[in-house]
């Protein structure tokens, strides 16, 4: 372990999920990288996340950047369109905001919804669910959304652990504790949902559903904390962070990049008026960085994983056939949507409506 890692990636690398373990840690500002490491690390994101080929040569640096941080963290928003009113409840000291929609009938289990981690990503993305037989509880991540933000020169955090935790606190002041509850996770955040249902402390987790995760392998190989500590040092490079997140407001870039990777057709107006709508992100990158530099792969998730009987795993149709392939190891159930690719529970979110009604 390099003296300059992040001191998040220390504790996920050493698979802490005891309470126990993050008591009196501090922030930890990095020492920063050189813009030369950044184009070699986003070339080598670029190759991993989309399949594609290596740049054949180093002019192609810039372009390479500005693609992999525009595709994996684009999604640009300020929680304010769930149907719930938005709320906030206090967890360890810190302003915590949430939307928690109750059922029109009695309800037959809280539905736990965990948004992906983006610039400004929180509950919205689960806005177009319609499950009026649950309780919907939809928290804004610390350092997202309308929650405190994340600002590692002031507090440390611990990745994914302070996540799983809030959604712990606040399910234990919500009522109807005592019903079945089902974890719906979307994206790289899989581990969160993951986490809460090995944890034990939020009781009756009857189903863990995760859309569109990441494979297996990727989520039981663990990265070294020297890469992590590299990948997070070149991200958070002095004066690029506000270049990077000015280019990622550009609502034309956020139209292309959802189109290319996101959808199966074209990313509707509503979705990118959501996603393009929150300027005011000066913190609130914070945890993107984090969480694309890999603060959630310093660790193996396969004792997690273990939790088969639970799993539900949801892939679109229109995902590549190694992405596919490569979720059915986790076991469960494998379900594929039908014109779907990466957004399901926003672009094919009666699919998964019907999929979540059936499971419980």
């Amino acid at each position: 372990m390099t003296l300059n890692t992040p001191v998040w990636a220390r504790h996920n690398h050493n698979a802490h999920d005891s309470d126990s373990d993050d008591e009196n840690y501090d922030g930890y500002n990095a020492n920063r990288g050189y813009w030369a490491y950044t184009c070699e690390l986003l070339e080598r994101w670029f190759c991993r996340f989309f399949q594609r080929s290596k740049p054949k040569t180093r002019s192609n640096n810039v372009s390479a950047t500005l693609l992999v941080i525009l595709a994996l963290s684009f999604l640009s928003h300020s929680a304010h369109s769930f149907d719930g009113a938005l709320q906030f409840h206090s967890h360890e000291g810190r302003k915590m905001a949430f939307r928690y929609t109750p059922a029109k009938s009695p309800a037959r289990a809280n539905l736990i919804c965990v948004h992906p981690v983006g610039i400004g990503i929180s509950s919205w993305f689960f806005n177009r669910l319609n499950l009026p037989a649950f309780n919907v509880i939809t928290p804004d991540l610390r350092g997202c959304g309308d929650s405190e933000a994340f600002i590692p020169e002031e507090s440390g955090m611990f990745f994914p652990l302070d996540w799983t935790r809030q959604i712990e606190s606040l399910c234990d002041e919500l009522p109807n504790s005592s019903l079945p509850n089902i974890v719906l996770a979307q994206g790289g955040i899989a581990p969160v949902a993951l986490q809460l249902n090995h944890r034990g402390k939020l009781k009756n987790i009857e189903k863990v559903i995760l859309t569109s995760p990441p494979t297996y392998k990727t989520l039981t190989e663990a990265i070294s904390t020297e890469e992590y500590g590299f990948n997070y040092r070149a991200l958070t490079f002095p004066g690029l962070t506000t270049l990077f997140t000015r280019v990622l407001m550009n609502r034309g870039a956020i139209k292309f990049f959802s189109n290319l990777f996101l959808f199966a057709g074209d990313a509707d107006e509503e979705f990118l008026n959501e996603a393009s709508r929150d300027a005011e992100i000066v913190h609130r990158i914070n945890p993107v960085f984090a969480f694309n530099a890999g603060a959630l792969q310093t660790r193996s998730w396969i004792e997690e994983i273990s939790c088969r009987d639970k799993l539900i795993i949801i892939s679109g149709e229109k995902e590549s056939e190694k992405r596919i392939s490569g979720r059915r190891e986790y076991g469960g159930e494998n379900i594929i949507v039908k014109s779907g690719l990466n957004v399901i529970p926003w672009e094919q979110a009666a699919a998964l409506e019907s999929i979540i009604n059936k499971s419980i």
